[in-house]
């Protein structure tokens, strides 16, 4: 098994981080600041670091350069969170780097600046996360899923090594075929965990890429110390994107789970039953 040093002042973030670390395979360790970083790896020298560059207390440049000159070249991969600090990265460059891309693929009509007129919120929300996690990130807006000049647009960022993540923003607009756009990004690269590969696997309990959103639920109700298993759970919405994923993660973690939706009589009634609620609409 794989490890991973997880850096950073916050302790949420280091949970949440060592939490998706784990349904990944890595065994975790946490450091709160660079000095006990070192010592940490003074004591076990991780397979990869994750971490915080912008963090005043974990004095990035001085734990930089320390961990170079005691691997003496064998260096663990070092993950970018942040990138803000421009001598942080410079010295991290001395080391073997590897920033996380992500591709956003916007479907619609050949006026890219209409299109992202329709996702300004989204688009929006996106760049900030990229710029909070250092996720490198960059747009590409297509015609049509099933014209050969995007399938072969889409076969490229597909192939591309250096993009690890490509979204589909959804909702796609009137007259596209949002099946046929999902099943053409390669399963390994479905930032969304909507292709049917992975949504087939979820239902299964087979790890793989999944749906942001719930994932996130979970790990919040993870935080809180909040244990799904043998709670009543009810989802308000049974998309493919919220609802579907959210009621099928929470059942994997042995809740018993009630889903909800337009035509579900006496919605009230059926929340107050529950012990954990989710909404997933609107």
């Amino acid at each position: 098994m794989k490890t991973c040093l997880v850096v950073d002042d916050s302790r949420v973030i280091r949970k949440v981080a060592c939490r998706i670390l784990k349904d990944l395979a890595f065994e975790t360790f946490e450091a709160e600041d660079g000095a006990t970083a070192l010592m940490r790896c003074r004591g076990q020298m991780p397979d990869m670091i994750l971490l915080d560059w912008n963090t005043p207390q974990s004095h990035g440049v001085d734990f930089l350069k320390a961990l170079r000159s005691e691997t003496r070249g064998n260096h663990p991969i070092v993950v970018l969170c942040t990138t803000e600090n421009d001598v942080v990265r410079t010295e991290a460059m001395t080391l073997r780097v590897w920033r996380a891309r992500i591709e956003s693929v916007v479907f619609g009509k050949d006026d890219a600046r209409q299109v992202t007129a329709m996702f300004s919120t989204e688009q929006e929300a996106q760049a900030l996360a990229a710029d909070l996690t250092g996720f490198a990130r960059s747009q590409s807006v297509l015609v049509a899923p099933v014209s050969r000049e995007d399938q072969a647009r889409i076969a490229a960022l597909n192939a591309d090594p250096a993009i690890h993540g490509i979204l589909v923003q959804l909702p796609l607009p009137k007259g596209f075929d949002e099946e046929a756009a999902l099943e053409r990004i390669s399963p390994d690269k479905d930032a969304d965990g909507l292709h049917p590969e992975n949504m087939g696997k979820l239902v299964r309990g087979i790890r793989a890429a999944r749906a942001c959103t719930p994932w996130g639920v979970m790990a919040m109700l993870d935080h809180y110390g909040i244990d799904p298993g043998g709670r009543r759970a009810v989802v308000i919405g049974r998309s493919s994107i919220v609802g579907k994923p959210m009621a099928l993660m929470l059942l994997e973690r042995h809740a018993t789970v009630t889903v909800c939706h337009s035509r579900t009589a006496d919605l009230p009634a059926v929340c107050r039953e529950a012990d954990i609620l989710v909404a997933a609409i609107g």
